[in-house]
């Protein structure tokens, strides 16, 4: 199964409005379920991070979980904005591009090229 990156906030309003309005919806609910692994990334966690799992960048030395989940956000999907939602495949490639803040027609779309 693919995998669906949620980067979302614990603060973050929009990603709470696209969780009750779009993601309850049974049809959307449903492709969730079935045919994805979900895995919500939450950029502003405060949760500390284990020396080990620290993430050393540049001159900065990232120790909480929130900090490397946006990092990695940023770095990679070259976006800071939440929510922000991309597919990839069990090698790390973008399967459906990376979509924010949307209507329900555009989230159902996104998630359907997702698993074609």
């Amino acid at each position: 199964k693919p995998l669906f990156l949620d980067f979302t906030g614990f603060a973050c309003e929009n990603c709470r409005l696209m969780e009750h309005n779009v993601w309850a919806k049974p049809h959307i609910l449903e492709i969730l379920k079935k045919e994805y692994i979900v895995v919500s990334l939450f950029v502003d966690s405060k949760y500390n991070l284990n020396q080990e799992d620290w993430l050393i960048y540049e001159d900065k030395t990232i120790k909480q979980l929130g900090l490397k989940n946006l990092h990695l956000q940023t770095e990679k999907f070259n976006n800071a904005a939440q929510p922000l939602y991309v597919v990839i495949d069990s090698e790390e490639n973008i399967i459906s591009d990376p979509i924010g803040y949307c209507s329900e027609k555009d989230f159902y779309n996104f998630l359907v090229k997702g698993v074609k």
